[in-house]
């Protein structure tokens, strides 16, 4: 990743010192600048996430500072700047965290406010002044010295003494310093003059059981050797680099971070990452904080915490009336609340120096995929048995981007990002340490993942998932049961019958698919490997080539008969006659399980003819057939059998199934005895369809009638010869014949049933 500009930790951070009267006071007031850190470890170790846990090293700080108030001190402004540094540094403690501030002054003070007359012998204090809330501030800048003397190293063993004293508390790690402020040379006892040697020695016998000893001398004071590894810490100081002398004492007690003035630009303010807190320190006579915006919205970002305006005291010592104080010195903290990475105006008043102190509101992404490559997370309902890759990484919470490189999160970025991979299995519990980002994990139905991340930044900082089990667990459930699969063969050719004339004209055989119901995507469809196969229907037929390819949008298939794997038309022509085609297949859900196996068929015709060719012939053999069989029907033809019975009785006829009669071109209609009873030409007959019928009929031109009879007629007809009329005779005709005064009864049956 591009690194942003280079910001400095805070034992590395560097300033850069004005020349003149103001030298000293903007050197203290940056103690002020620092010691703000401080009061941040509450405000951020405070502060946690619903998605992931973050603390701050929980320091709690005993500083016992000697407050060199000696003679000296008052014939220059050194008093001054040493009150309003520690006022300002009281002002900035986490008292609710147990912090505290003991100034060990070396003469006795007065703490109510009040100048006084010296007394009259100077008097060593043996007690310290504590400053346990931000009410009893106030107790420093009061502090007034009773008559200011020499420099005795007493109160150096009785803070030495107290931090001694203080207990340790669970969970916290309690950072003890001892700070000696000097302008002169110490005194023992006796008050005689200790060498530089045997202070530095005394001094430093002090930086046991944890304690640190700062020494500061200014002013001519000598410098004493360090020795950082054991805990003795000594600058001497002069105008020109007290600045950076102080800056550097401060950085190593409290390391905080400090945003390098290369992001602020007069009062434009380029922040590379989201901060969770912002604490801006201006100093200058008057200086004022006024707000903090977006530059795109003008947003104003709302305010924490504002310290006011500090400034300097007029109480010095009794016998040193006439101390000379700065009144230059001004400073004041105001802490904003979170703010998105981005450009901001910071406006301000009178401010001779800015620092600015951050820290990055970040957060651990995790990205879990599987398979597929589709992204999930602990409520997915896909969290189904599979590989899972896991990718993770440090980002601002606000902007969701990576920053594990940036130096705004340490000169070396984020350190010491470890992820280990805890999977519980059937009860049992197994990690997977250092689990890479990008690695792979292999979880089967029941398991469940943890994903543990951890990681340090700005020194002091963690940020880690452990607490946040709901966000970072990944329970794997069973496959649910796979949708029923079904296969669909349909010829879409017209009539099923493709012709051989017509190759080019061919449809495809559409194979369609449904997974529970439900049309497949294409991609589905192409990840379908059926077996499709093409029987011939006679023995003496040969196989029949094909291909198949994607129908897009169809959830199907296309299969193309007599085709190659390239789509064109085979040689030579395929086999005319019946076919079958038979598709088989399976497919995958969507959670990458094989469903049931399925298969259907069609039969299909390949001719040498046009479909429709058959079928006209079929209409015309058809109409031909009609036209016969009407011209057929139409033919005349006799009746198949003609019987006539003679009436005995009122309702009985002779013979029961009556006597044959042959009907040809002559017709003659005998009796029982075998007497004609008429006779003559037929002349009409019903058609050949109605021959076997009784409802057949012919017509009789009648030539002759039996002998003496005295008349007859059929069906209610007379018949008389001589007219030769034409009766039509027809099933169950009625024929009456009168002889010697007696009808005679006849009746004609036509095709009878019995």
């Amino acid at each position: 990743m591009r690194k942003n500009s280079s910001v400095f930790s805070s034992k590395n951070k560097k300033s850069t010192c004005a020349v003149g009267k103001y030298v000293a006071v903007r050197a203290i007031s940056l103690i002020l600048v620092l010691i703000v850190a401080l009061s941040s470890t509450f405000v951020f170790a405070a502060a946690n996430e619903e998605d992931t846990n973050i603390t701050k090293v929980n320091r709690r700080y005993e500083i016992a500072v000697v407050y060199d108030n000696s003679g000296s001190m008052y014939m220059s402004k050194a008093w001054c700047y040493a009150k309003y540094s520690m006022e300002i540094f009281a002002s900035m403690l986490n008292y609710s965290n147990g912090d505290k501030l003991l100034v060990f002054p070396m003469w006795e003070v007065s703490t109510d406010g009040k100048a006084v007359e010296a007394t009259a012998e100077p008097v060593e204090s043996s007690g310290s002044i504590q400053v346990n809330s931000p009410d009893e501030v106030k107790k420093i800048s009061n502090m007034y010295t009773l008559n200011a003397d020499g420099t005795p190293i007493t109160q150096v063993d009785n803070a030495y003494n107290y931090l001694l004293s203080v207990p340790e508390k669970e969970d916290t790690i309690t950072e003890k310093w001892l700070v000696v402020i000097t302008d002169g040379e110490f005194n023992d006892d006796e008050g005689r003059v200790l060498s530089p040697d045997a202070v530095r020695d005394h001094l430093a016998s002090k930086a046991t059981d944890g304690i640190r000893v700062q020494y500061l001398g200014f002013d001519g004071a000598k410098t004493l050797k360090s020795d950082e590894s054991n805990g003795f810490y000594s600058k001497t100081s002069k105008a020109s680099t007290l600045r950076k002398d102080l800056t550097d004492i401060c950085n190593e007690i409290f390391r905080r971070a400090i945003l390098s003035k290369s992001y602020l630009n007069s009062k434009n303010l380029k922040l590379g990452i989201s901060m969770r807190k912002l604490i801006v320190f201006v100093q200058g006579k008057n200086a004022e904080i006024v707000s903090l915006e977006q530059k795109a919205t003008g947003k104003k970002i709302s305010v924490v915490a504002d310290s006011g305006k500090i400034q300097y005291s007029k109480l010095g010592a009794a016998n040193y009336k006439k101390a000379p104080y700065d009144d230059s010195l001004y400073g004041q903290v105001v802490t904003f609340d979170a703010c998105e990475a981005g450009d901001y105006i910071l406006n301000y008043k009178g401010a001779t120096e800015i620092q600015i102190f951050y820290e990055p509101d970040v957060d651990i992404d995790i990205t879990v995929k599987n398979e597929k490559g589709e992204e999930v997370t602990p409520e997915s309902d896909n969290l189904y048995p599979g590989k899972y890759s896991v990718e993770y990484a440090v980002i601002d919470r606000m902007t969701r981007k990576d920053v594990v490189d940036s130096p705004l999160m340490g000169e070396n970025g984020v350190e010491d990002l470890v992820c280990n991979a805890e999977i519980t299995r059937d009860g049992k519990t197994q990690i997977i340490e250092n689990f890479k980002s990008g690695d792979e994990v292999d979880l089967k139905a029941g398991d469940s993942l943890f994903l543990n991340i951890s990681a340090k930044y700005l020194e002091d900082y963690t940020i880690t998932t452990k607490e946040n089990i709901k966000g970072s667990t990944f329970n794997i459930k069973d496959f649910p049961d796979t949708p029923e699969f079904k296969v669909d063969v349909d010829v879409l050719q017209d009539k099923d019958w493709y012709t051989l004339a017509d190759r080019e004209k061919w449809e495809p055989i559409k194979v369609g698919f449904s997974l529970g119901g439900e049309p497949l995507t294409d991609e589905q469809v192409a990840a379908i490997a059926p077996t499709i196969v093409i029987e011939p229907q006679k023995d003496d037929m040969s196989d029949l080539p094909f291909m198949y390819k994607v129908m897009s949008g169809e959830s199907a298939l296309a299969v193309y008969i007599a085709k190659d794997e390239n789509g064109k038309d085979t040689e030579p022509e395929p086999d005319t006659g019946k076919y079958k085609l038979t598709a088989t297949a399976s497919c995958l859900d969507e959670n990458g399980q094989t469903s049931n196996e399925d298969d259907d068929s069609d039969k299909f015709t390949i001719s040498k003819f046009p479909s429709w060719l058959p079928v006209v012939a079929g209409l015309l053999g058809l109409l031909a057939l009609l036209i016969a069989a009407f011209i057929i029907s139409r033919i005349p033809a006799y009746p198949k059998k003609v019987v006539i019975q003679e009436k005995v009785g009122v309702n009985e006829w002779e013979p029961e199934n009556g006597i044959i009669l042959h009907v040809r071109n002559y017709f003659s209609a005998t009796d029982l005895d075998g007497d004609t009873i008429f006779s003559g030409d037929v002349s009409k007959t019903s058609t050949i369809g109605n021959r076997g019928k009784t409802n057949a009929s012919f017509q009789v031109k009648i030539t002759e009638i039996m002998a003496g009879v005295e008349r007859m007629s059929i069906d209610g007809q007379e018949i008389k010869v001589a007219e030769e009329p034409e009766v039509k005779i027809t099933n169950e005709t009625m024929i009456v014949a009168r002889r010697r005064g007696i009808d005679n009864q006849y009746r004609i049956l036509i095709n009878p049933r019995n």
